[in-house]
Formats: structure tokens, C-alpha cells, sequence
């Protein structure tokens, strides 16, 4: 059953909110009630005891939104105007109510013998009719008055404001029958600044705009607790969503915290170490969802794939035991027959493990450990703990030793772990659940990166030096458990262990592709792709260094930078980054391209159908409107702004056509781009 959306407005009615006298905690607690109602409050508006200020404020809101709620204004002193100004407002005449006069009364008097009836106090029971009066709360004399069938009428006092507006939950949730869905939020603190993560922001926020989740960004200035500087709020009433998105939120501010490198490190490790069988499952992909899954460090083929993920889905429907209506989707969504996306896929990897027979299955936690649906396996032979960098994740008010406890949950009883150094808390809470475990505890430190001064990894960055000493000590454990093979204290890095170090790749970061290793090696010749999905101002720094080495060895070739960026709050500043460049690289042609991957017409999953060509256009022509500004004297004539990703490849093959100088083709500022770059190309990951 599809669902609707029902909208809410605040009014907070009171001079002393205005002049600073009294702080209004009733709209907040509004919001968090209407949050877990599934209601989405629109707009909160504070305004003065004033006749003409309430009647256009209530009169628009009551016409805009379904529900209304005001607060204050309904005690007995000369200032008290709301229920005569909403009969003013909605044409009403004003009506002592004889009931609410009964209950006052009866319930002062209870409290004070002396009480009485006083003209003054009958202002708190004179309201405009017809008008509804709702008695839910018990304890309290004072209704919830309804006027216009949609404004609701609550006291300023925070404690009957919220004792009434609790009252009225049953009430709502009878209102919204079977459109009810709370609203789920998962909140994710990073200590990087908003600057640093705005463009990954915007670019998800575009890609999930039609799934109906908010992404909100909100600065911690100075620092919070853990040092966290900003907390990214996700936002929809669809869970399954909210956790997706969540995830690649996780992925995306947080890099993959080392676990996708170390994994691949180690897989890369032990494939070259021996005969040794690998299994690979990691996340996310860049292309094709296969990648996910790898044999020997590569992605299972389309065949394979689908021939274990059918499997997997045979033997789920083979086995499950209950029969759901087939209409009712919520009772589908409550007990899907079927794992949702990351879970399914990792019993596909297991799968294929096992029915590719590999020596040793290398897994990559999703997010969290402790209830992540790889933390199945009862006995593995060695687990690891990569460092928290600087980022963590938590729903908001959690601290760092708790993010710690959830990692620490993959370790299991009598086997080994070995986990690189954490902040102190989250230090303590690991040694503390392998005591608990009795798991052998490795700690391995920062200090020693200097043992691989001199050991090639095929990785860029110092924090791969890091993911490579986490790496080494795994393969050192699973060679001496399952293998036998015993290594000298002093051998820091196994001779048998460099080829792997020196051999691992991961696609789409500091990636270089020839030509000829492309859909295109029949059409044209020497022209290279150097794609990195570098996106934030550190990580195209690093980007920028290393094509600017890697051009320092050819001196005559025609260069050209494809950039992409979807918005223009921090595009400038990305695009600097790269321009400054400029002096030592000389890029003939700038290309500027949409995240589209193909022309109209083509069918492909990578197709962004939620943005037009026009739309995602603008931003890039802004940014060619930035290089020229960052590169005075720069050729107009070489500034290209095309709309999608086949145009720019197609632009790139075209020039390689034109002359026998070879082609140097720069691909960075998204790492969605990058991905749809290789999937232009026809590059098979491996």
C-alpha cells in the first residue's frame, strides 16, 4: 500500500519567547514526537501576542498542513489571546465551556479549599465553537482544544504541553491507520570538516533524492565528544534504505577505514606467497557488482555469478517456511523470505567459496563486527582490527569505546586477533573483549611503519603502510596455523611476502589503463587513462602528486583532464587543486563532464534516469567557468563541456585519432565518475 505523507506546522505564541526572557523547548519537543510518528513537521514559526500575527499565521498553516499545533498563550491574564484570536481568525464565536469549568474547579480545589471560579479563569475555558475537545490526559483539567478540525491548541508550560501532546499519540497513530511509518535516522560523527566531505554529500544526496532520504550535514564547532567536528544525519522512512545509504555514507567519509585494502593485501600476500587458493569478498564495487566476490584476486566471471547467486536464492525459496499475501507489502517488508542486499550477498561469497574449493576465504566486515552478517563464521582462523582513523561511526551520543566494542564482536573463543592500535578507550575495550574471549591479542603500532621503508606496495598513501602491518601479521598467523610455517622474530617482512605487497591493486585509485586494454584497442592507439576517484581536497592533493610524478617521464604527449563535480559550493576549490598543476603537467584540453554515463538511447544499470542532462550540465559549465580564472591564457577553444561520460571518452579517442603523439587522459573528481569511466571503457576489473 502506497504511503502518504501527512505535514505538520508549529506556532509558538508568546512575547516572552520573542524578547529573550523565557527559552521555548515546546518546538523541539515537537519535532522528536512528530519524528517518531512518521509526520513531518515543516516549519515552526514564533510570534507575539498579537491578534493580527496569530490570525495570518494560523489561517496559513491550517491551510497548508495537515496538523497545527500552538503553544502558549491560553492562561488567564489580559495577554492571553489565543482561542479568542483563532475565533477571530476562523469567523467562530467564543462559548464558556461548562465541563472544562467543572474539571478546573474540581481539581483546584482538591490542591487549594480557597480556589474559586473567577472571571479571569473562565478566560481559560472559553473557546471558539464548534471546536473539539479532547480529555486523553487524566491528570490534567485543561482539553486539547481542536479548531478547524486541524489546530491544536496546547499550553506553553513544557510539562503540560508535553503530558497533553503524549495523550494524543493513540490519536494519531488512529490518524494515520496504514500510511503509519516512523521515520528511522542513523547519524554518523566524522572528525573531517564539512569542506572535506560536502562534495560526497552532494553527489549521494542526488543519486537518493528519489528514494525519499534527507542527508543533513551538522558542524560541531570546535569539537564533540571523541573529537568529532560534524554528524551526518540520514533520514527516511523506508529502514532498509536508511541503512544502505548509511553504509555508503561509512564508505565514503571513512574511506574504508583500511579493511578493503588490508583485505586485499592480504589476499595478495598469501595468492603470491604459495599455492595457496584465495577467496575475497569486500565491498563496495566500482563497476560491477561481482567484484564484490574474488577468486585468486579475481572477480567471479557474469557466468559464475549468476550461476551461485541463483543457487543461493533456489535453496532460499527451497527452505523457507512461511507464505506471505503477495499484496501485502507490509508484512513482506516485516518478513522478507530473502536477505536484504549485503547479507544476500554474502551468502553468495560463501558460496562461491566453498564451491570453488579456495585454501583460505579472506572477509571484509560490512560495518560495525558484532552484528554484521559476516561475523558468521564460529571458527576462523585469525581475525583482524584495522585502525579507527579518524573517523567513526555511531548513532549520535554513542562514544568511541562503544564504536570499539562492536568491532571487537568478530573475535571469537581461543582464536587469535590481531588489531592495530586504537585511541586509549577503544584500546582498553578490545583488550578487554579478547580477555573475555580468551582470543591471543597482537597490537600492532604506528611507530613501526619504518620496517617497510624499503618494501614496494603497490598501494599509494602512508596509510597503506599502516593496512600493509596488519596485513603481513595476519598472513603470518594463518601460514603458521594452517600451513606450519614458523618465521623468524627479526624477519619483519617474509621475503615471500613482497611480491604480494608489490602486486596488489585495487581499481579506480591511482589506476592507470592503456588504450589497448580497452573496448576501444581497435579503434585507437597510445592513449592512457590515469583514473583516481579522488574527491575531496586531501585526496586530489594526493592525486595531483602522483600524475604529476608519473608525467615527469614523458615529456611530448597530448594531456587531457576529464573533472567532474556536482556542485558548486566547493567545486572552485576541488578544481584548484588540479589547476595548480597546471605549470608542471600543461593540459591541452579540459574536459568537463555530468556523472551520466551514456547518450540518451542506451540501456545500461549505470544510467542516472533522476538528473537531467541540462541540470547536471550547469554546475560543469560553472567549473569551466572556474579554469579559466585559475589558468589565465588558457585556450577557450580547449574548454569542453559535454553531458555525458561517453562523450568524454569518445573526445579522448577522437584526439588520440587526429596525430601519432600519444594521449595522457587524467580522470578524477568523482569517484561515481571513475566507476562509469571504466564501465565506458569496457574494463573488466581484475
Amino acid at each position: 500500500m502506497s504511503q502518504r505523507s501527512f505535514s505538520a506546522a508549529c506556532c509558538i505564541i508568546g512575547d516572552e519567547i520573542l524578547n529573550g526572557k523565557t527559552r521555548d523547548s515546546n518546538a523541539y519537543f515537537l519535532a522528536n514526537y512528530l519524528f517518531e510518528l512518521g509526520i513531518d513537521l515543516k516549519r515552526v514559526e514564533v510570534i507575539p501576542d498579537d491578534y493580527e500575527a496569530i490570525e495570518e499565521t494560523i489561517r496559513r498553516l491550517s491551510n497548508k498542513h495537515d496538523l497545527v499545533f500552538t503553544s502558549g498563550g491560553i492562561g488567564p491574564t489580559h495577554d492571553d489571546i489565543t482561542y479568542a484570536a483563532l475565533a477571530k481568525t476562523f469567523n467562530l464565536p467564543l462559548k464558556l465551556d461548562q465541563e472544562t469549568c467543572e474539571r478546573m474547579e474540581a481539581s483546584s480545589k482538591s490542591k487549594f479549599p480557597d480556589w474559586s471560579l473567577t472571571e479571569e479563569r473562565k478566560r481559560m475555558a472559553t473557546f471558539p465553537e464548534p471546536s473539539e475537545k479532547v480529555r486523553n490526559h487524566n491528570e490534567l483539567w485543561v482539553p486539547v482544544v481542536v479548531v478547524n478540525k486541524n489546530v491544536h491548541v496546547l499550553p506553553g508550560i513544557p510539562r503540560l504541553f508535553e503530558g497533553l501532546l503524549e495523550s494524543l499519540r493513540p490519536r494519531f497513530q488512529s490518524m494515520l491507520g496504514d500510511h503509519a511509518a516512523a521515520y528511522h535516522r542513523i547519524q554518523i560523527a566524522t572528525k573531517r570538516n564539512e569542506g572535506q566531505i560536502a562534495h560526497f554529500l552532494t553527489e549521494l544526496q542526488e543519486a537518493c533524492q528519489s528514494k525519499q532520504i534527507k542527508i543533513g550535514s551538522y558542524p560541531n564547532w570546535g569539537e564533540g565528544k571523541d573529537g568529532a567536528r560534524v554528524v551526518v544525519s540520514v533520514v527516511g522512512k523506508d529502514e532498509v534504505e536508511v541503512k544502505a545509504i548509511s553504509q555508503q555514507l561509512i564508505e565514503g567519509i571513512e574511506g574504508t577505514k583500511g579493511k578493503g585494502s588490508t583485505s586485499a593485501l592480504t589476499q595478495s600476500i598469501l595468492h603470491h606467497y604459495g599455492q595457496i587458493k584465495t577467496g575475497l569478498f569486500t565491498s563496495p564495487h566500482l563497476v560491477a557488482v561481482r567484484e564484490r566476490i574474488r577468486i585468486n584476486g579475481v572477480p567471479l566471471s557474469e557466468e559464475k555469478f549468476a550461476k551461485y547467486s541463483q543457487d543461493v536464492w533456489e535453496r532460499l525459496e527451497a527452505t523457507k517456511t512461511t507464505v506471505f499475501d503477495q499484496d501485502d507489502l507490509r508484512q513482506q517488508r516485516e518478513h522478507p523470505d530473502k536477505p536484504i542486499y549485503f547479507r544476500y550477498l554474502t551468502l553468495v561469497a560463501l558460496h562461491a567459496f566453498v564451491e570453488e574449493k579456495v585454501d583460505c576465504a579472506i572477509l571484509e566486515v560490512g560495518v560495525g563486527g558484532e552484528y554484521d552478517s559476516t561475523n558468521v563464521i564460529e571458527k576462523p582462523v585469525v581475525c583482524g582490527i584495522t585502525a579507527l582513523g579518524l573517523d567513526h561511526v555511531s548513532v549520535l551520543g554513542d562514544t568511541i569505546d562503544q564504536i570499539a566494542w562492536h568491532k571487537a564482536g568478530i573475535m571469537k573463543p581461543h582464536v587469535p586477533v590481531v588489531s592495530f592500535e586504537q585511541p586509549p578507550l577503544a584500546m582498553d575495550v578490545v583488550r578487554k573483549r579478547a580477555e573475555e574471549k580468551k582470543a591471543p591479542l597482537t597490537v600492532l603500532y604506528a611507530k613501526d611503519i619504518s620496517k617497510l621503508d624499503h618494501i614496494e606496495i603497490g598501494l599509494a598513501g602512508v596509510h597503506q603502510k599502516y593496512n600493509a602491518l596488519t596485513a603481513i601479521e595476519l598472513c603470518k598467523i594463518w601460514l603458521q596455523r594452517v600451513r606450519g610455517i614458523q618465521f623468524r622474530p627479526e624477519e619483519d617482512v617474509p621475503e615471500g611476502f613482497k611480491k604480494g605487497l608489490a602486486l596488489v591493486k585495487w581499481p579506480g585509485r591511482g589506476q592507470q589503463l592503456a588504450i589497448e586494454d580497452t573496448k576501444y584497442a581497435n579503434i585507437a592507439s597510445n592513449t592512457t587513462w590515469y583514473l583516481d576517484g579522488a574527491h575531496t581536497v586531501e585526496s586530489l592533493e594526493v592525486c595531483a602528486d602522483w600524475f604529476k610524478s608519473t608525467m615527469a617521464a614523458t615529456k611530448t604527449a597530448q594531456r587531457v583532464l576529464v573533472f567532474n563535480c556536482t556542485h558548486g559550493r566547493d567545486s572552485s576549490r576541488l578544481l584548484q587543486v588540479i589547476s595548480n598543476i597546471q605549470p608542471a603537467v600543461q593540459f591541452d584540453h579540459v574536459v568537463f563532464t555530468t556523472n551520466i554515463t551514456y547518450r540518451e538511447g542506451y540501456t545500461t544499470d549505470n544510467t542516472n534516469h533522476t538528473v537531467s542532462v541540462d541540470e547536471a550540465s550547469s554546475v560543469q559549465q560553472l567549473l569551466a567557468k572556474s579554469w579559466m580564472e585559475q589558468v589565465p591564457g588558457f585556450d577557450s577553444g580547449h574548454i569542453h563541456v559535454v553531458p555525458t561520460i561517453e562523450d568524454a571518452v569518445d573526445f579522448a579517442v577522437h584526439l588520440s585519432n587526429q596525430g601519432k603523439t600519444p594521449v595522457q587522459v587524467l580522470t578524477t573528481g568523482s569517484l561515481i565518475m571513475v566507476g562509469n569511466t571504466l564501465t565506458v571503457l569496457g574494463f573488466e576489473p581484475q
